[in-house]
């Protein structure tokens, strides 16, 4: 729970990074140079790599102090969540 909280401000920033460079690109895709478009996908490249290793780092970082049978049910719980979230979808 403390490597979550720990992790969360950061995370929040680095999803509206993300959520922002993609606003950003929705509103130059039609409008911009080839050269501008290019820029503002590595911009959102970028950002959703930035966001993918600190929730990388958050969970090795949950790893290390989770227990086999912890770690097992924190990835159970996580697929029935994605499941979910999935279902919502269709």
């Amino acid at each position: 729970e403390d490597i979550f909280q720990q992790a969360a401000p950061n995370q929040r920033v680095l999803v509206k990074a993300l959520d922002d460079a993609e606003a950003q690109f929705e509103r130059v895709v039609d409008k911009a140079d080839e050269n501008v478009v290019f820029d503002q996908i590595n911009r959102v490249v970028s950002a959703r790599a930035d966001l993918m290793r600190s929730h990388s780092m958050m969970l090795f970082r949950m790893r290390r102090v989770l227990s086999p049978e912890q770690w097992q049910k924190l990835g159970d719980l996580n697929e029935r969540e994605k499941k979910k979230a999935a279902d919502k979808t269709k």
